[in-house]
């Protein structure tokens, strides 16, 4: 499980962001992680998008 202000991998943007918020949406069940990179902020992504650094 990822924390706020921790390191991961998004696929979709292909390096290294780091974890903004999690915003959990109690209607559908869905998480929604929000980061931040070197080039974008306030970036959407879902759980399978994001790959921890500590496994790698």
């Amino acid at each position: 499980m990822f924390q706020i202000n921790d390191f991961v991998w998004s696929r979709s943007l292909n390096e290294e962001v780091q974890l903004m918020a999690i915003e959990y949406n109690p209607f559908n069940g869905s998480i929604k992680y929000i980061v931040d990179s070197k080039y974008n902020e306030n970036v959407e992504c879902d759980f399978y998008d994001l790959v921890d650094l500590r496994y790698r």
